[in-house]
């Protein structure tokens, strides 16, 4: 990687007159990733290697270069002392940008699929290690999601904890245990696999349930929540009842059972699961 952005190195390139096609020719490079790395596309950076090909097509030392251009973009606009900024744009990168913004405003074509430009934004950062307001916005996130199915159901849901389930596993994968963060972190995702399995379940993927409640309970006992760890038994026991494995169903409330630190209120929910059974057992 270098300091070089690929704006300011195309206002370099523009600035002494070379062709980016003489550039990706003569060193060997493809035109379209030469243009992606000046557009400054996410992915694509200004390597070294990169830098090497300009240098040796253009005889000219970037960096140098670089420093002419921002002065000389100082002096044209009246902001003399202002260094080259990240976000500043080429004249001609500018103008087709606010092009491109008064054709979209009065009702014009985007000029490109709309899952390119979002892929062009770059991938989701997960912050880690994890902060206790991480966590505290994922818990909020799932209480929201856990409204929205108890209200509506349906798939959309299951995909949205899907989505916030990758998001938090990579927190979960970096942390430690001895933190309260990833305590409270591995409570918040086993809620949240918890209602994206209960999720999957209501649109009959099955299979998918499946692996979200084993998420759920991993993460409950990580957490060392006893009621937790029993709910979310109580949950795949419930699922069990539902698709007519009522003795796997009672295995399941067993293990939550012989658990002597579940609280009362929670033993309710587990002999409700249990009371299902149309065997009586």
């Amino acid at each position: 990687m270098t300091n070089l952005d690929g704006p300011t190195l195309r206002a370099v390139r523009e600035s002494i007159g070379v062709p980016l096609r003489r550039i990706a020719r003569q060193a060997g490079m493809s035109h379209g990733h030469l243009s992606k790395v000046e557009r400054g596309e996410h992915g694509r950076p200004v390597t070294p290697a990169i830098m090497a090909a300009y240098e040796r097509v253009t005889g000219v030392r970037l960096a140098e270069a670089a420093v002419d251009v921002a002065r000389r973009r100082d002096r044209d606009t009246g902001r003399r002392g202002q260094s080259w900024r990240p976000g500043q744009l080429t004249d001609m990168r500018r103008q087709a940008f606010n092009a491109a913004i008064g054709a979209i405003a009065i009702g014009g074509h985007l000029g490109e699929p709309t899952g390119r430009l979002i892929d062009s934004t770059g991938r989701p950062v997960t912050p880690t290690p994890p902060e206790l307001v991480d966590v505290d916005q994922l818990v909020q996130v799932t209480d929201l999601l856990t409204g929205l199915d108890l209200r509506h159901g349906g798939g959309l849901v299951s995909q949205l904890c899907k989505a916030l389930l990758r998001w938090a596993v990579v927190m979960l994968d970096a942390a430690g245990m001895t933190d309260p963060a990833p305590v409270r972190l591995s409570a918040a995702v086993s809620a949240l696999a918890a209602r994206a399995g209960w999720a999957a379940f209501d649109t009959a993927a099955h299979e998918a349930a499946r692996s979200l409640f084993r998420l759920a309970l991993y993460t409950a006992a990580r957490a060392g929540d006893p009621d937790l760890r029993a709910h979310v038994l109580a949950d795949v026991a419930a699922q069990h009842n539902q698709l007519g494995y009522h003795f796997d169903a009672l295995e399941i409330i067993r293990l939550a059972e012989g658990d002597e630190r579940v609280a009362p209120g929670v033993r309710m929910v587990l002999h409700g699961v249990k009371g299902r059974d149309p065997n009586g057992s």
